[in-house]
């Protein structure tokens, strides 16, 4: 499965804004008991700013199928951010194969994520290794320690 980051420019703004409302408008909703567009548009506006410099565009054959951002905690842990793929190309292996690819490239770090309490995908983190490591009101929490690679 070939796939390539590409860094994040204000051009990609509105396509992970709407990437991500497609991704998360049914959590959001789940949690929330709606979607507010001016609110969740503000608190898009707050997530670019603060991860602009670690946000990647996941491109396969030139076009553009997701996003990808990241961050290294001030507890010197790795944390994966959001691993968003385009509904068109979901099912097809690419955010598990981006998500091995991340393990191998940081398995020198703790991994930290954590997900919507509705998402399935808690599923695959527990068969790649990570546990539960705390919860919100509205995510689970799971960490990855390099000692377990």
């Amino acid at each position: 499965m070939k796939y390539e980051f590409r860094r994040f420019t204000k051009d990609d703004y509105e396509y992970i804004y709407e990437l991500k409302k497609k991704a998360y408008i049914d959590y959001v909703i789940a949690n929330w008991g709606t979607w507010d567009e001016n609110a969740q548009r503000e608190y898009f506006k707050k997530f670019v700013e603060a991860y602009k410099e670690t946000m990647y565009i996941i491109t396969k054959d030139n076009m553009n199928i997701g996003f990808y951002n990241d961050d290294f905690l001030e507890n010197g842990n790795y944390e994966i951010g959001n691993i968003c793929i385009d509904e068109k190309y979901r099912g097809q292996g690419i955010g598990t194969k981006i998500l091995l690819d991340i393990l191998e490239k940081y398995k020198n770090y703790n991994i930290e994520l954590q997900y919507f309490k509705q998402n399935r995908v808690g599923e695959l983190y527990k068969r790649l290794g990570f546990v539960e490591n705390g919860e919100t009101n509205f995510h689970y929490k799971m960490i990855k320690f390099k000692k377990d690679r």
